[in-house]
């Protein structure tokens, strides 16, 4: 630290008393605590306070009845503290009564003004099995789908064609976990009924935060000018019950925009006019509401998890994928009317990728076939195909099929001894045959 001789020009008491705080904290991290090193300690902060505070603390030292005693590092940091808070409420004092001269020419201050984005939804009706309800609707193209309130959903009493589960990408490449949504089928029309159409929409508990209707007097003087009439503005709703995303926002827009001077730009659609764009405010104080999709309440725990942060664990991501695989195996897993079981192997959805591998299993299959030569299981091993061919397990492929793109697997059998049926049974390969291909 700076010693006060060597060249502090103007300290900030509340900064040099952060700084020795954590310069102080840094030493009994290490083990160099106040009781033990408080008497080294004290001269070097006291070298680096300004000549001001230093004479106010050998005032108060003075006044004190055990002046040798009040001389310790934790005396220091104190009396630093009640001088901080000192500056802080005489500052707070003066910020209260304004500036203390006031010349009767002086300008008028001017305020910078600020770009304030907004945006207008619209009210619509919606209707679902024979229940109608006005809603505001958002429309918003960075979403795909389109979304309806669940508590706009009970009030309709509307019934789900069907469930959807979909994971979410938000802003910053983030992810969700997967969510199920149920997909209604929704009637939309303006509020003149003029114009009506039907929308499968996916449901969500809350659609986004709060978003404020237009108040602005200047801006509602220039729509009134041009004839817009925006239907959100006497609509009794607060929160946004309906969104419509960019599946169906290219069926409702007419192509008719208006751009004004203060730099809004409206927009018709056939469900009416919504105004998106930029208003230039001189208010100091303004407040801009940034709407999220998927909105949901987070605890204070939640909130001190790496995941919020986006930091998973990789064993965690392991394990979510070896219980997706385990459950997906439960899933395909029969048990036939003899007792047997019947399980789907997990093959690859993607098979672009797949080589031939024709020539290394003609190759492995010549290997194999000399050996059995060898032995005396060929003629056993033989039957088996042919026993399979009777019953329809395996079949010939066609002439016409056999240039046909297809992946070979080589096939190796297995002796058991001690088998009653057959001794020797083929098994398929089914490890890659090639370096980084998988099936």
């Amino acid at each position: 630290m700076k010693n006060a001789v060597s060249g502090r020009t103007k300290t900030d008491l509340s900064a040099l008393y952060d700084e020795l705080e954590g310069k102080l904290r840094s030493l009994e991290s290490l083990g160099r605590t106040q009781e033990k090193y408080g008497d080294f300690l004290t001269p070097l902060v006291e070298s680096c306070l300004p000549e001001e505070i230093l004479m106010a603390w050998e005032r108060k030292r003075n006044t004190e009845t055990d002046a040798k005693g009040s001389r310790t590092l934790e005396h220091l940091m104190t009396f630093l503290h009640l001088e901080v808070q000192g500056e802080e409420m005489v500052q707070l004092a003066k910020s209260g009564f304004g500036t203390p001269i006031r010349k009767k020419d002086s300008p008028t201050e001017r305020v910078k003004p600020t770009e304030l984005m907004t945006a207008s939804a619209l009210a619509s009706s919606v209707k679902s099995s024979d229940q109608e309800r006005k809603v505001r609707v958002l429309i918003d193209t960075a979403c795909e789908n389109s979304y309806i309130s669940e508590s706009v959903t009970s009030i309709l009493k509307a019934t789900p064609l069907r469930e959807e589960t979909i994971i979410h990408s938000l802003f910053g490449g983030n992810e969700t976990e997967l969510k199920h949504h149920s997909v209604y089928s929704i009637e939309v029309s303006d509020l003149k009924h003029s114009y009506a159409c039907c929308f499968e929409v996916l449901s969500e508990k809350k659609i986004c935060g709060f978003i404020s209707k237009i108040e602005d007097k200047r801006i509602l003087n220039e729509l009134k000018n041009k004839e817009i009439i925006l239907s959100d503005l006497n609509c009794k709703e607060t929160e946004i019950g309906f969104l419509i995303g960019a599946d169906n926002k290219g069926k409702l827009l007419t192509g008719n925009l208006i751009e004004f001077d203060s730099g809004l730009t409206a927009i018709e659609t056939k469900l009416g006019w919504t105004v998106i764009g930029k208003v230039c405010s001189n208010d100091k104080n303004i407040m801009l509401t940034t709407s999220s999709l998927h909105v949901q309440n987070v605890s204070i725990k939640e909130l001190w998890e790496l995941d919020v942060l986006g930091i998973t664990d990789p064993l965690l991501n392991e394990n979510t994928k070896e219980n997706f695989e385990l459950t997906n195996f439960k899933n395909k897993l029969k048990i036939l009317p003899d007792g047997r079981y019947e399980v789907k192997l997990p093959w690859k959805c993607n098979s672009e990728n797949l080589p031939s591998n024709k020539a290394l299993t003609w190759k492995r299959h010549l290997r194999m076939m000399n050996k059995l030569r060898n032995g005396k299981f060929f003629e056993d091993y033989k039957s088996v195909f042919r026993q399979w061919e009777d019953l329809n397990i395996i079949e010939r492929v066609p002439e016409v099929e056999l240039n046909n793109e297809c992946h070979y697997l080589p096939h190796t059998p297995v002796i058991k001894l001690d088998s009653t049926t057959t001794k020797s049974d083929p098994y398929s390969m089914l490890w890659p045959m090639k370096k980084g291909n998988h099936l």
